[in-house]
């Protein structure tokens, strides 16, 4: 379901990267925290992300439906590192019991169909589970070791069109044309073109602050949209002589 009048649809679970939580706990650290986290608290982030944002912090706890930051939040801004950690432990054993029942061998289907079962699927499930391992590795909460983040499903390879001659089924040859340049952000993710828009012209004037925002945003973004394997290579076929 798409999102209306700037809300996105409700879900269970942070479905954001875990970075753009720490970061913005680092910045409400050094800064303090505002009397309501809304769109405009978030304006290094780009637009369509920053809804996103906001649910996830409503499914943490974090924040309640008018924006308003809880104890829990106010908490994790004024721990310390070891006491974030076990802070943020303590988030993720409250809000996802329904993953953290599983047998300690749980599968990667396991894992996936739990994501389901609660409303979650498709690319969100796959964010869902990239910030709950993320959160788990963080907080020190021991989880399956064959789950991973699910993989982004590759598109179809389209198939060339084949015209036939005017003689007859013999495909004609096809036309040699120069591939067209691809524009800056083609391929990329809406939320990252948008934020990419918000680096200023050259000579304008741009705070060392801000632009600490805009990396850490950023670097959020990779991690939402980016997974950091490789998919192993196949190993080299051994001659039977």
């Amino acid at each position: 379901m798409a999102p209306r009048n700037g809300e996105s649809t409700v879900i269970p679970v942070a479905y954001i990267s875990f970075s753009t939580v720490t970061g913005l706990l680092d910045r409400l650290s050094e800064g303090g925290v505002p009397h309501r986290i809304d769109p405009s608290f978030l304006d290094n982030y780009a637009g369509g992300y920053r809804p996103t944002i906001l649910a996830s912090l409503r499914a943490l706890g974090l924040i309640d439906s008018a924006g308003t930051p809880t104890d829990v939040l106010d908490a994790l801004v004024q721990a310390d590192d070891p006491q974030r950690r076990k802070l943020v432990g303590e988030l993720v054993r409250a809000h996802y019991g329904f993953l953290l029942k599983l047998p300690s061998n749980a599968t990667q289907s396991q894992m996936e169909e739990a994501f389901e079962q609660v409303g979650v699927r498709g690319d969100t499930r796959r964010k869902a589970a990239a910030f709950f391992l993320k959160a788990c590795e963080f907080g020190g909460v021991s989880v399956s070791a064959l789950w991973r983040v699910p993989k982004v499903p590759s598109s179809a390879a389209r198939r060339p069109s084949r015209r036939a001659s005017a003689a007859g089924d013999v495909p004609a040859e096809p036309l040699a044309v120069a591939p067209p340049v691809p524009a800056i952000g083609d391929g990329l993710p809406a939320e990252i073109v948008g934020l990419l828009r918000k680096i200023p012209k050259e000579g304008e004037t741009w705070p060392p602050s801000d632009r600490r925002r805009f990396t850490v945003a950023l670097e959020a973004l990779f991690d939402l949209f980016y997974t950091d394997s490789v998919s192993p290579q196949p190993e080299p076929a051994l001659d039977g002589g």
